[in-house]
Formats: structure tokens, sequence, C-alpha cells
């Protein structure tokens, strides 16, 4: 661990302790954790902030998007059928055949894979060696298994670069950055997908919100944080879309109440955030939320500034 004396952001030194005593509310992971806010931009992160190695130790081998993706789909038909009726799918971008895509932090590869169907040269980049192993084996991949950067791609190389819920587990985003835009054409388009602190859901449940996501989502972005962010870095934003989903009023409403009871402090689960009526109507009420830019999901296109 080592300490954050100013904003990676804004570079602003006005951080001030925000949450003491935080804990994984998903996947087990034991310990306490201080979050600290930059009140410049809003950038909320930890503090003491985890370095690389101790990172990859809070991930286990059946993390969601580690998994072979080509087994059947367990989900009820009233998921499947939800799913398909009410949610924005995630941006597709409109690009040239044989297009150069790199998706970063993109687990064992289901987008890719669906890219790849589409006629794009699919690549990914992955810190998991399983995850990135299982991708390659299963469907033919290329996924390279570490950080962006050290996986020395050619200058100018893709076309479209996506880091779709990836970008808020980084621990050294200005570096990654960096290395984006090198390796994105002058012509090339910049996605990225992060939860919103600044949401609605973020505000008012505040260490209990869903998506805060301790320890493995080591920054927690607002849009000004963000795009201070890519701005610094050299990309300016072209267009911003929130697309928060009912996960973050229904299960932060569950973490709420789990954290009441005695020996399930730190669940997500349970009959509030699983439950048919509530899940349908966090929907339509996330896209409240949204059009009125406080849903919990921030969308950004972005492209490189050309000297």
């Amino acid at each position: 661990m080592y300490y954050i004396e100013s904003c990676v952001a804004c570079k602003s030194k006005r951080i001030i302790k925000l949450y003491k005593d935080v804990q994984d509310r998903h996947y087990r992971i034991r310990g306490k954790y201080t979050l600290y806010k930059c009140k410049q931009c809003g950038l909320v992160f930890l503090n003491p902030m985890l370095t690389a190695s101790e990172l990859d130790k809070c991930y286990s081998e059946t993390y969601y998007s580690y998994v072979n993706f080509m087994k059947k789909d367990r989900r009820t038909f009233f998921k499947k059928l939800y799913d398909k009726i009410t949610l924005e799918k995630m941006y597709t971008p409109e690009l040239p055949p044989k297009a150069k895509i790199l998706d970063i932090g993109c687990g064992s590869g289901k987008w890719l894979y669906d890219m790849k169907q589409k006629g794009y040269i699919a690549s990914g980049c992955e810190v998991s060696k399983k995850a990135a192993k299982t991708g390659k084996e299963i469907a033919g991949i290329d996924i390279f298994p570490g950080q962006l950067t050290d996986s020395n791609y050619k200058s100018k190389n893709f076309d479209y670069i996506r880091m779709h819920h990836s970008f808020e587990h980084i621990y050294n985003p200005n570096e990654t950055l960096q290395e984006v835009k090198r390796v994105l054409k002058d012509n090339g388009r910049l996605y990225i997908a992060v939860p919103n602190i600044d949401s609605w859901w973020g505000n008012i449940f505040k260490q209990y919100w869903y998506y805060l996501g301790a320890p493995i989502h080591v920054y927690n972005y607002t849009k000004n944080s963000l795009i201070k962010m890519l701005e610094q870095n050299g990309f300016k934003v072209i267009k911003i879309k929130y697309n928060g989903v009912y996960n973050g009023l229904t299960g932060s409403i569950q973490i709420l109440v789990n954290s009441r009871k005695t020996g399930n402090l730190t669940s997500s689960q349970g009959m509030i955030i699983s439950s048919k009526v509530a899940c349908i109507l966090g929907t339509y009420i996330s896209k409240i939320a949204n059009l009125l830019g406080r849903g919990d999901c921030i969308e950004i296109i972005a492209k490189k500034i050309i000297q």
C-alpha cells in the first residue's frame, strides 16, 4: 500500500477522508478500507492505495468476467426476457469492416467474441492470466495477459479502444490513458464506462452504495473528475451518456438492509435485489435518473487531441 497526497485527476491537494472501515459487499474480500475524496473535482479513491500485486489478490478465479462464456446460459426465462425488453444494450461502435478493436479489462473476452463474429479484428488486455487463457482457448481471442502499460502494442494501432467498467479497477489511470493515446489511431475513438459516484444513489446511500466496490474499485469517478483526467492526458470528450440500471438502487437498498443484520454485514444478496417487481421498478426509476443526468453509470466517448 502507498499513500496518495494529491488528486490524480485534477492535481488538487484538497483531499479529505470520506469513509472509513468500508468493507467489500460482493466477493467476500477481507479487510476494511478508507476512502478519500477530492474536494475540487469529486474523485473518490482508496487511501492508502493498493499496489498492483495487492489488487490482483482481491480477485478470485470465479470472478464473473473470468468465466467460460461459452457454457450454457443458466439464467431463468424471466431474467433473459427482462434483460431483452428493459435493459439498454451496451454501446456498440459503428466501425468500418476489419476495424481493429482493443478491449482493456476484457475478462475472458465475451464482448470481443461478439465483435469478432461481426468481422472486426478483436484484441484484449486482461490482468488475469487465467481469464486471458480461457478466452484464447475457447474462442481464439488474442488477449494479452497483463497491464496495458506492459503490452507493447504498436503505436497508432487501434481504431477503437474500450474500457467497459474496468477503468475504475485500474490503479494507474493516468499511465494507462497515456498508453491508450499512444496505441489509438489519430481518428480512433475511446469508450469508457464507469460507475458515477455523484449519482442519486451514490449520494443517498453513501458507503452502502452498490457500486462503491471497495477494494476492487480503487477509484470512483464523477463526470467532472473523469473529464479532467481525460483532458490532462490529451483527449477531448465528444459524447456523454448516463446509463444506470436497477442494481444501483435495489442493490444499495439490499446492502443497507443487510448491514443492519448481525453476521451479514458485507452481503449484497437477498430478497430485494432478486425480486422481479423490485428489478422492474428499479429499472424505470433509474431511467428517470439517467434522463436527469444523475444515473449511476457514465459512458463517455472521446477522441485524442492531435498536436
